[in-house]
């Protein structure tokens, strides 16, 4: 006797690890650590923020496995300092940042496990935990040509757009708040900064699932 052909989808990580369930056709998952009123993101490259999601049709599990292929349902940011020409300030290191979101990209995060898509998260906020303290680069690549992870910052978020800010409408850009130490190049005083960046757009920009974008900044006075 034959068995019908099955349909399947498959989420990773398992939805019962670290989520609040499965209801109806949604998964909850918690990403990040809550922080006040935003969430902390460390080990990127682990666990939850490899979101996947896999569908397949095949034979039923009770003669054979069907073949699958998982599709990351984040998007990812990466971050670092771009090394300027006449710099104000040598020595710099950051070592907290804070990004501010055009809308809720992180926390109680509900997936559509049947359309394979993230319909809503709860926070704007995403507070980053660095490793090691960023300092400036020329490129977050070293010479071999592959990404340097201690010279960048990494992050994963539900996919979203950025709308074109040509009203100066704040909620149509990214706020990233980096906090560090540099020292003064005339007096070689060690200071305490926190450099703010505002980024904008003339047009809309699609930070879709399964990407990578870069930003880099240049810390000044």
């Amino acid at each position: 006797m034959g068995y019908d052909d099955q349909n399947y989808v498959l989420m990773y990580p398992w939805p019962y690890a670290g989520t609040s369930g499965v209801s109806g056709d949604e998964v909850t998952y918690t990403i990040g650590t809550r922080e006040g009123d935003g969430y902390v993101q460390k080990d990127v490259f682990e666990g939850i923020y490899n979101l996947m999601r896999a569908e397949t049709t095949g034979s039923s599990l009770l003669v054979g496995r069907p073949p699958v292929t998982f599709e990351h349902l984040l998007t990812s940011l990466r971050f670092y300092v771009k090394e300027s020409a006449e710099p104000a300030f040598d020595d710099i290191r950051i070592t907290d940042m804070e990004i501010l979101f055009p809308e809720n990209v992180i926390g109680e995060t509900k997936v559509n496990f049947r359309e394979g898509y993230v319909a809503s998260a709860s926070s704007r906020k995403v507070i980053v935990d660095l490793d090691a303290p960023l300092t400036p680069q020329k490129s977050y690549k070293d010479e071999s040509g592959e990404a340097n992870d201690d010279q960048y910052a990494l992050v994963v978020v539900k996919p979203f757009t950025l709308k074109a800010n040509n009203d100066g409408n704040q909620n149509c850009r990214l706020l990233v708040t980096q906090k560090g130490t540099d020292k003064d190049i005339e007096n070689g005083e060690d200071k305490r900064k926190t450099h703010t960046h505002v980024l904008k757009r003339d047009d809309d920009r699609e930070f879709a699932a399964g990407h990578i974008r870069q930003g880099s900044f240049h810390i000044h006075e």
